[in-house]
């Protein structure tokens, strides 16, 4: 079951890599596509190393398996949180932060068959908010080609 899971990450690895490769080379005609990839990727440089060294401290004290991770994802969530209401163009980071937010307080109640699961769907509904936030957002900007 847990392989099952590498498949939709990989694919959403890969959406991103060809997603910032498409930006890069038109950055000249749409600089705020390749700004935001730029900030996505600076973040996740910043803050994965940053949440995988806590997962390790929390293994390392003796945290219960069902607990490790679980604070760091609350915390991220709460991040992307705070960026959504600090820039209104970025609301749609609302979506997934709240996302990560409710998996990281859900994640300690569930069975460790059950946490791939949670996750999986967790996944798939913040994909589909953000998604949703995204559209409310270009539709008021009258703006679909992300071209300003």
């Amino acid at each position: 079951l847990r392989g099952f899971i590498a498949v939709p990450l990989i694919l959403a690895v890969a959406g991103t890599v060809w997603s910032a490769r498409q930006a890069q080379r038109n950055r000249a005609s749409k600089p705020s596509q390749w700004r935001e990839h730029r900030a996505g990727l600076i973040a996740m440089l910043v803050g994965a190393p940053l949440a995988i060294g806590y997962i390790q401290w929390e293994k390392w004290v003796g945290m219960p398996r069902q607990m490790v991770g679980s604070a760091p994802l609350f915390f991220i969530g709460l991040g992307a949180l705070m960026l959504a209401f600090l820039d209104r163009r970025r609301m749609y980071y609302a979506g997934g932060g709240v996302q990560l937010m409710i998996l990281g307080l859900v994640l300690p109640l569930l069975a460790p068959r059950q946490i791939v699961i949670a996750i999986g769907v967790n996944m798939a509904i913040g994909c589909l908010i953000v998604a949703a936030i995204q559209w409310v957002q270009l539709r008021r900007q009258g703006d679909f080609d992300g071209a300003h």
